[in-house]
């Protein structure tokens, strides 16, 4: 439990590291979810 819970911390940071760095098209919902998909573990996708 702690692994995947420290592995989902590290996706939010990830996705929060590559949306600073790429346009402000990131910062809307979508943005949000692609920059989330294309980082987090399957389980963790929406």
């Amino acid at each position: 439990m702690k692994k995947t819970y420290k592995l989902l911390l590290a996706a939010i940071a990830i996705s929060i590291c590559t949306m600073a760095l790429s346009s402000c098209d990131s910062y809307s919902a979508a943005g949000f979810r692609e920059g989330w998909n294309a980082t987090a573990p399957a389980e963790y996708r929406y």
